[in-house]
């Protein structure tokens, strides 16, 4: 089915279709256990390979952090919080009459997910509860609440929306998505500044609230 760029932004919620690029392979590697981010200092001989190599070194972001997600006993892989069970991909897009209906049940129908080797397949991802219950133990989720709470935010951002950046993937939303977080969470967001960077230099501040950070 085809997809109009337009439409491929309501569903996806990027600033552009551009966007998609930086956060899908090649270039999102961190979470493949094979060809992952393995340090230069490691041999190729000594990292996990499926076929040749399965107790080898595994590359990827849920080993590297093993320590806080724990490891699966029946595998002696990390336990994996990521999962996009019944995610309803599209479905504001949908409601704002941006995409159809068909679009929407063949998003959803073929989205798929990732294997515990981070690969690509149809069925979409379950993930471990124990490895999502120390996701947000451990501050990994940032919703607003917890430590972030009473934290000073300075969120300082490159003043990379398009034009000027169209394959950018630290847009300026993100900031305000934080910020309604912090609202949703605590009622305020009295903790976070923003600071915009303008040429080489952070020049400009946008302050929302004039209330001071409480302890």
């Amino acid at each position: 089915m085809t997809w109009s760029d337009a439409q491929i932004e309501a569903a996806s919620g990027y600033p552009t279709v551009t966007t998609l690029a930086t956060i899908g392979p090649p270039l999102a590697i961190r979470i493949k256990a094979q060809g992952g981010t393995c340090n230069a200092i490691i041999p190729a001989s000594a990292q996990y390979d499926t076929k040749t190599n399965p107790t080898g070194l595994r590359c990827d972001i849920y080993d590297h952090t093993a320590n806080v997600f724990g490891r699966d006993p029946k595998t002696g892989f990390a336990r994996r919080p990521l999962d996009n069970v019944g995610i309803q991909y599209g479905l504001e897009a949908l409601n704002m009459g941006a995409i159809t209906k068909q679009q929407f049940l063949d998003l959803n129908q073929n989205i798929g997910g990732y294997d515990n080797d981070g690969n690509y397949v149809t069925a979409r991802t379950m993930g471990d509860v124990i490895a999502i219950d120390a996701a947000y133990d451990s501050g990994r989720i940032t919703y607003g609440g917890l430590g972030l709470k009473h934290t000073a935010i300075i969120d300082a951002r490159g003043s990379v929306d398009m034009p000027e950046n169209a394959n950018e993937n630290h847009s300026r939303f993100h900031s305000f998505s934080i910020r309604q977080r912090l609202v949703d969470a605590n009622g305020s967001f009295d903790n976070q500044v923003m600071l915009i960077e303008n040429g080489c230099l952070l020049r400009s501040a946008t302050v929302f609230s004039a209330t001071p950070v409480r302890s």
